[in-house]
């Protein structure tokens, strides 16, 4: 490589074709493994609609905040079980 007037880097003149490395293995080439048999289940999907549901309803009764807050420890607890749940299933 040569610098060119401005400072850049140029392929010297004849070597413009060489390649200066190559990976062992595309990064996508290999599928997703999983460590156990049986899949485990996520709770953040319950957390995000408790919470949800909980600002509308308690937006119907005039306490959206506290609605949220409810909606957030029921959704906390649910997805604690489920974590505990899949944890001793298997």
């Amino acid at each position: 490589m040569t610098r060119s007037r401005c400072g850049t880097r140029r392929p010297v003149p004849g070597q413009a074709g060489r390649v200066l490395a190559r990976r062992a293995r595309p990064w996508h080439g290999t599928a997703m493994d999983q460590n156990s048999s049986k899949a485990s289940r996520a709770g953040g999907a319950i957390l995000a609609f408790s919470i949800i549901a909980g600002a509308i309803g308690g937006n119907h009764y005039g306490q959206p905040s506290l609605g949220t807050l409810i909606g957030t420890a029921l959704g906390i607890a649910i997805a604690t079980a489920l974590y505990l749940n899949d944890r001793f299933r298997g």
